[in-house]
Parts: structure tokens; sequence; C-alpha cells
């Protein structure tokens, strides 16, 4: 998604993406590093989650200081990054569940678009031990 205010004039962008770099495959880097850090620091990873998921309930309640944190700090028309903002917010998970029948798209997409040869488990690809989040 790319959103723009409504000018012709040259002005920045809003992008949504997700946390793969271009050409980077799934199944080569990315499990590996949350396996880490879930059995090497459990109490690191649950302190992060508790304050992630604080922010993104401050952020949902106050969506005007954040889009004028965002316009302000990327200089980015407020108008724009208020469309956006709603579009991002609704997206994220309040307490970090997982909703299964969106994970299973995913799971086949990754076949389907040639990222993975065999449809991976659930349990390959997250883990609920951490969630629901409480805080």
């Amino acid at each position: 998604d790319i959103f723009r205010p409504q000018t012709d004039a040259p002005v920045p962008v809003i992008m949504t993406h997700g946390p793969y770099g271009k050409g980077v495959r799934y199944q080569d880097h990315y499990k590996l590093m949350w396996d880490w850090l879930i059995e090497q620091h459990p109490d690191r990873l649950q302190r992060f989650l508790k304050g992630w998921f604080q922010s993104v309930a401050y952020m949902k309640a106050h969506p005007d200081i954040g889009v004028k944190v965002v316009s302000d700090s990327f200089k980015i028309d407020p108008v724009a990054v208020a469309k956006a903002y709603e579009v991002e917010m609704k997206m994220l998970s309040d307490d970090g569940t997982f909703d299964v029948a969106g994970m299973d798209v995913i799971r086949h997409s990754l076949v389907e678009l040639h990222i993975l040869d065999t449809l991976p488990e659930r349990k390959d690809l997250y883990t609920d031990r951490f969630v629901p989040v409480k805080w």
C-alpha cells in the first residue's frame, strides 16, 4: 500500500511493508532468529511484548498524537498520514493472538508463491507461548 496526499506536487509517500527484505527467503533466517530469542531470553521477549502492546493500545486510543508524531517526524502531509494510520492501526493486534484463518492463508501462500516447496506446519511458523499478552 502506498499513501500520498491528493496533489500533483512532489511529496514523500507512506508505504506499508512487511519484515522481509527483497530477495530474502523466509526460511533462511527469520524463524531461526526468533527461536534463539525464545530459548535464550524468554523474559526479554515477554517484557518487549508487554511494552509493544501497551504502545499499540496508546496509539489506537490517541490517533491524533500518532498522526502528528509521524507527520512531524517525516515531514509528510497529515491528511495522508491519517489515512495510512487508520489502515495500519486496524492491522495491529491488541494482544498478539494470531488469527488462525489468516495464518493459514499465509502458510498456503508460501507454497503458492514458491517461497517454500511444502506447506509448513503452524508450529514451524509461530508460537502462541507468549500470547495473549496481558499488561
